[in-house]
């Protein structure tokens, strides 16, 4: 093609058609000039369709792990609402009893609350999109904003329940409970109570207890457990709080990405 476009040049030049051979040489650049604009054309085409694919593969990862997080925010739902209920049961107890002592009612309770849950959040696919930048193959503005905004909530969050289990938890109900009451395995099960007999010995558990009983039926440490066992019920609701909010705004996230998955189809 290249030979067959020189051979007509040439022949113009030749006899002596400077006029035609101008026109005929503007006209050739022209064609690669369009030629030129065409492939970059077709090129960008088959750029956005790579990037609308990428963006469809991202978003489909995003919803998944939306669901899976917000399978975790229910089991987290789950150990906060018994850790709530558990001190609830404990102040019903003594609203009643007038103590915080009872070996088969409050102090398994008591002594449970010294745990607590890490929230470790998935989000994988969002910090992958931030490191190389994909987050822009998010076509849709207000969706990309969205996401980005969720995610930030979910950082904020988890940042406030470590904070709540290293400073209260971890800080001052433990140790606090721990100068008060015994810990033991768990009261009622058969294997547990044989192996705190092993540990202990009878006599020396049955020492231990009445140790307790005394330490929790002193007034200034009944005002003491009191206030700490508020505190950990308050991280408990607080934790309650901040959980439901995020379920409700990860299946509101989830649904908005699926609807513009709907409307790439």
């Amino acid at each position: 093609m290249i030979n067959f476009f020189r051979k007509i040049r040439k022949n113009l030049l030749n006899e002596g058609k400077t006029g035609r051979y101008l026109k005929y040489a503007i006209g050739e650049i022209l064609l690669v000039v369009i030629g030129i604009l065409i492939a970059l054309q077709i090129n960008n085409w088959n750029q956005e369709l790579n990037n609308r694919h990428k963006e469809r593969v991202y978003l489909k990862r995003l919803v998944s792990d939306l669901e899976q997080q917000d399978q975790l925010l229910d089991e987290h739902l789950g150990y906060e609402h018994d850790y709530s209920n558990m001190g609830q049961d404990v102040l019903r107890f003594y609203a009643t009893n007038k103590t915080f002592y009872e070996p088969h009612e409050t102090l398994p309770k008591l002594s449970k609350l010294t745990e607590r849950r890490t929230f470790n959040p998935i989000m994988n696919t969002f910090q992958e999109l931030i490191a190389t930048g994909n987050i822009e193959l998010i076509s849709n503005e207000g969706t990309k904003i969205n996401v980005t905004n969720y995610y930030h909530e979910l950082q904020r969050v988890t940042l406030v329940v470590g904070y709540n289990n290293i400073h209260i938890i971890d800080g001052i109900y433990q140790p606090e409970i721990l100068k008060h009451v015994i810990t033991l395995y768990q009261y009622g099960d058969q294997v547990s109570n044989q192996m705190n007999q092993k540990i202990f010995g009878q006599i020396d558990l049955n020492d231990l207890q009445a140790t307790t009983k005394l330490q929790l039926e002193l007034p200034e440490n009944e005002l003491h457990v009191f206030n700490v066992l508020q505190q950990r019920m308050t991280v408990a609701l607080n934790h309650i709080a901040s959980y439901e909010s995020l379920k409700a705004d990860t299946q509101a996230m989830k649904g908005e990405i699926e609807t513009l998955l709907e409307g790439r189809q």
